[in-house]
């Protein structure tokens, strides 16, 4: 009884992990629908597009038809998606390869995927306890020069992009302090949303003012008594 007491005791002390899609603007109070609906499109087909997007060749003549529906019907068995799922993944996904704009995103230089991080707050600037933890879907190093890129199903009416990316810019903005922080990113640093659906995709620097803002949400989101404790396992 005495452990127990002991190890309850340090989890309690213990740093807090701040999720990249927590600091979304207003994401408690009003969360996306797309990232909110359990239906195709929704989450759980996010979580099958990034899964899908994380093994997928990236090369086009690689990426058939055939070989993307196989592929989305072993990640959807997973995670216990529907049919039309599969094909509407599948569909995307080889949409998305095919896309000029990401094509010529992918030739700047070094392409890794799936780029996992865990780093202190006091790394990033936030001078706070805890930590930030995530995975980037996609980073492109160059000289002098690195792309964040994350993908998102969103769906959105005519002129709703705009809006629905500034919700996701603290987000882009985490990942873009953490590759700084981890040595990843040794120059300038940009940031993209893929928005899948709509074949588009929205750049913009990390300035000193998005910089500045995710500092600010994060301290908030450590100090957050929902926020995570240490030594749980982070579920974005």
């Amino acid at each position: 009884m005495r452990e127990h007491a002991r190890l309850v005791e340090r989890a309690s002390a213990a740093g807090r992990f701040v999720l990249p899609s927590g600091l979304e603007e207003q994401f408690r109070r009003a969360p996306l629908a797309e990232e909110a609906a359990g239906r195709a499109g929704g989450k759980d087909f996010g979580s099958l597009f990034h899964e899908l997007m994380s093994v997928v060749p990236l090369e086009p003549e690689e990426a058939t038809d055939e070989l993307l529906r196989g592929l989305a019907r072993l990640e959807a068995a997973s995670l216990g998606a529907d049919g039309e799922a599969v094909d509407e993944a599948a569909r995307l996904a080889g949409e998305t390869v095919r896309n000029e704009e990401f094509r010529a995103l992918l030739a700047l230089g070094e392409v890794e995927r799936e780029v996992a991080f865990c780093v202190p707050l006091e790394a990033l600037g936030a001078g706070a306890g805890g930590f930030a933890e995530g995975s980037m879907d996609l980073l492109v190093r160059a000289a002098g020069r690195c792309v964040v890129l994350d993908y998102k199903t969103d769906r959105f009416g005519a002129g709703g992009q705009g809006r629905v990316a500034g919700r996701y810019w603290p987000q882009l903005g985490l990942y873009g302090l953490a590759a700084r922080a981890c040595g990843l990113a040794p120059g300038e640093v940009e940031l993209a949303l893929f928005f899948v659906r709509a074949g588009a995709i929205v750049r913009r620097p990390l300035d000193e003012a998005l910089a500045a803002g995710v500092r600010r949400l994060a301290a908030e989101g450590a100090a957050d008594e929902g926020a995570l404790p240490a030594g749980r396992e982070p579920v974005e």
